[in-house]
């Protein structure tokens, strides 16, 4: 919550090429979902270990628990509709993560127009270091826009994956 969106991605990306073990708690659903590969969690006072990410926990928990007690209908149903309210309420975090990333690209796209533009500037073309400089940014900004937008699709694969 206290980075910035290049920043979380930035750390976000290292942690995914990181080829070592990291151990992490955070209650972004979102970045646990795509760093974790194993959910440690904590159940009746035993640690319990949920290969995945956190939607995978999620399925597996619920399938644990039917398993552990089924006699407890009552309990299922409310197990049912925490799960369906959570499924509910990570849709809603999705979908404004990808209205804040469509935002972000497009606030990229448009710092990229005004920078190509600046190119056919002649204090810019005469000048190489200023030329150089730009040509840095721009490749900079490029990148960013590019992991955008691969965050962006992740998301609407997801979404589309839900039927959403």
């Amino acid at each position: 919550n206290n980075l910035d969106m290049v920043s979380k991605e930035i750390v976000e990306k290292a942690l995914m090429d990181y080829k070592g073990t990291v151990l992490f708690v955070s209650h972004d659903r979102y970045f646990i979902n795509r760093i974790a590969t194993k959910i440690f969690a904590i159940e009746d006072g035993q640690l319990v270990i949920y290969p995945g990410n956190y939607d995978e926990y999620l399925m597996k928990k619920s399938a644990r628990r039917a398993v552990v007690d089924p006699s407890q209908t009552e309990a299922k149903k409310t197990s049912d509709y925490e799960a369906m309210k959570q499924r509910r309420n990570t849709i809603q975090r999705y979908k404004r993560k990808q209205q804040e990333l469509e935002e972000a690209i497009k606030g990229i796209e448009k710092e990229l127009h005004d920078l190509k533009a600046e190119q056919f500037n002649e204090e810019v073309y005469m000048d190489h270091e200023k030329a150089l400089a730009l040509q840095r940014k721009i490749k900079d900004l490029e990148a960013q826009q590019q992991t955008l937008l691969e965050h962006w699709f992740e998301i609407s694969e997801w979404l589309e994956k839900e039927g959403i």
